[in-house]
């Protein structure tokens, strides 16, 4: 039994809401003379057999996956806009975003998107660049200090607090 082809739409993909972060990307079939290797099995793909290529790379119908749920992806897929080397079923990369949404960073109040890097220091997420100090602005590495709700070098949090010594006097 030969493997099913994957299913190909002309219509056109559907419209995405502005600011979403995902885009809608439809595979195409594999095109060309001879065996190439599926990126993600290895084996050949043999002219003729069913394969085509996503994320710009041969796949076998069977071998291309969600990278959510694991599950094969037949047709149109999404990837995620500063990730496009993995692919989702739609609703998959909905509850992805979803379910990271709640991670705003304490630095500059925005979402970190489950594709960043991000710290996690007194309870709060910070995108790598946000991760400073709140007196001098430096990158605070991996010493750190939580005072009253923001983070301080240990030289920067005495100047602080003696600051506010001064000021209580």
């Amino acid at each position: 039994m030969s493997a099913p082809k994957p299913a190909m739409s002309n219509k056109p993909a559907p419209a995405m809401e502005q600011g979403s972060p995902m885009k809608a990307r439809q595979p195409r079939p594999a095109s060309g003379s001879g065996a190439k290797p599926c990126s993600a099995c290895n084996q050949l793909i043999a002219a003729g057999e069913p394969g085509f290529i996503a994320l710009g790379k041969p796949f076998h119908p069977n071998c291309f996956l969600c990278a959510g749920c694991g599950v094969a992806i037949r047709g149109q897929y999404f990837t995620a806009e500063g990730d496009e080397d993995k692919a989702y079923h739609e609703k998959c990369l909905e509850e992805l975003e979803t379910k990271n949404a709640d991670r705003k960073c304490g630095g500059c109040g925005e979402l970190i998107s489950v594709r960043e890097g991000a710290f996690t220091a007194d309870g709060k997420f910070y995108h790598m660049a946000c991760f400073r100090c709140a007196h001098c602005s430096n990158d605070l590495g991996n010493q750190y200090f939580a005072f009253r709700g923001k983070l301080y070098h240990s030289g920067c949090l005495d100047i602080v607090e003696a600051r506010l010594k001064g000021t209580a006097q």
